[in-house]
């Protein structure tokens, strides 16, 4: 979302520490929407839905940016079953040389 909303590449790292010192952990950070509704269902946990979301329970206008990238990415996914697969590998394979960020290129046929 940072990218298409932004314009930065960043996210949530699953493991962090804090500004306040302590080490903050994300153990699902891997973990599938569809796999966490599938084990509650199976499992008849109770379902906590958008009212608990800190976004919602001001009042501003409805957040729309995640609910669009939700859907975008399940459209993608329709016609890529192995998008989520493909998206998660890209992060670990990223070429500094080929990157849009003229800094980056090394490459000594360019004039910077």
């Amino acid at each position: 979302m940072n990218m298409f909303y932004n314009g930065s590449m960043r996210a949530l790292a699953p493991i962090y520490k804090t500004s306040r010192g302590f080490h903050l952990i994300r153990p699902l950070i891997q973990t599938r929407e569809s796999q966490l509704l599938a084990f509650a269902q199976e499992n008849n946990l109770e379902l906590i839905g958008d009212e608990s979301c800190p976004a919602m329970l001001k009042d501003v206008k409805m957040p729309h940016a995640r609910a669009s990238m939700k859907a975008w990415l399940a459209d993608i996914e329709s016609k890529n079953k192995d998008a989520f697969k493909m998206f998660k590998a890209s992060f670990k394979h990223i070429h500094d040389d080929t990157f849009l960020d003229p800094d980056r290129w090394d490459r000594d046929d360019i004039e910077r």
